[in-house]
């Protein structure tokens, strides 16, 4: 009987338990559906948008779908009025209320054109290369040629390659005027090449096999494509003075000097003819096509092969402007 007792004594308790728990649950549910008719009546919803609410929803809109407006108390003849959501406040200036409210944050006046040019160098920094050089008259086009031209020394790279494998070069000031106007004028010389490498003229290599200058072929698009270069020979005796273009074409009389010019580790002829081909990634199984570029930006099927000469020339003439740098003395 005692058992048999508690039993029932754990079966009331265990209804009580589950009757309270609906109870509750209803009671949430129903206070749940007074917040949102609350909500959803024309005075809350009015209200809260006013004050910039960013809660609020109409219907079935599930989020706020506006930037920076919304729609406020109804004038006179009906409709909406749009408002600011947000005080026109910078983000720049502490918080202070912009004297223009239809002005840019980023903008210091609203007639000021969206295209500014900046100088990468500061003020600070031309005067402390002018006050080395007092007799003259240094603009900051002329420091920033310097600095190109003295990152190409062979003396400044040797001398702080450990600082250079660790942070950021350091720009030392040279001992005279004329050594900087002469990394000046390097870097000019440099830097036209580097920017204009398209407008060089090609190298004159010679083509025993498919020769453009015998005339124009009558299918450019197939004779000119490019899967992929490589030089004649095999490894470990491959002949870089020579590169087999494609089936129609290959070019010889290559100087091997111009694989001297290196790029981020690797001569930049090599890197003209891994980027110059076909692949696709095995990833996304996406082709990379260097001919539909050349045929649909460029408009020409041989840019890749006048890439590679024009390369050759920009690799030679590099060599040469450095080779005449002065010697660094700091």
């Amino acid at each position: 009987r005692t058992e048999q007792n508690r039993t029932e004594q754990n079966r009331t308790e265990q209804n009580r338990t589950e009757q309270n728990r609906t109870e509750q649950n209803r009671t949430e549910q129903n206070r749940t559906e007074q917040n949102r008719t609350e909500l959803y009546t024309p005075i809350n919803r009015r209200a809260r948008e006013k004050y910039g609410d960013l809660h609020v929803r109409r219907g079935a809109e599930s989020r706020l779908q506006r930037a920076d407006v919304q729609r406020s108390s109804e004038p006179p003849h009906g409709g909406y009025r749009r408002q600011p959501m947000l005080p026109h406040v910078s983000l720049r200036n502490g918080g202070w209320t912009m004297s223009d409210p239809q002005g840019s944050l980023f903008e210091e006046k609203p007639s000021q054109s969206r295209l500014v040019r900046r100088d990468g160098i500061t003020d600070e920094g031309l005067a402390h290369f002018q006050a080395a050089y007092p007799e003259e008259a240094i603009t900051k086009r002329d420091l920033f040629y310097y600095v190109y031209g003295l990152l190409h020394s062979e003396d400044y790279r040797a001398r702080f390659a450990d600082n250079l494998s660790k942070q950021l070069p350091r720009i030392p000031r040279v001992k005279t005027a004329s050594d900087f106007w002469a990394f000046s004028k390097a870097g000019r010389a440099l830097a036209a090449l580097h920017v204009n490498y398209e407008q060089v003229e090609p190298y004159p290599v010679t083509f025993p096999h498919g020769d453009p200058s015998l005339g124009p072929p009558s299918d450019p698009e197939r004779f000119y494509r490019v899967e992929q270069m490589k030089f004649a020979g095999k490894r470990p005796t491959l002949d870089k003075s020579t590169v087999i273009y494609n089936a129609n074409i290959t070019i010889t009389g290559i100087p091997l000097e111009a694989y001297e010019y290196v790029v981020n580790g690797k001569p930049a002829l090599e890197w003209v003819m891994e980027r110059q081909s076909v692949k696709t990634d095995t990833k996304s199984h996406l082709v990379k096509d260097a001919n539909a570029w050349a045929t649909e930006t460029m408009h020409d099927p041989r840019y890749p092969l006048d890439l590679f000469l024009r390369v050759i020339t920009v690799s030679l003439e590099t060599l040469r402007v450095v080779r005449d740098l002065p010697r660094l003395e700091i």
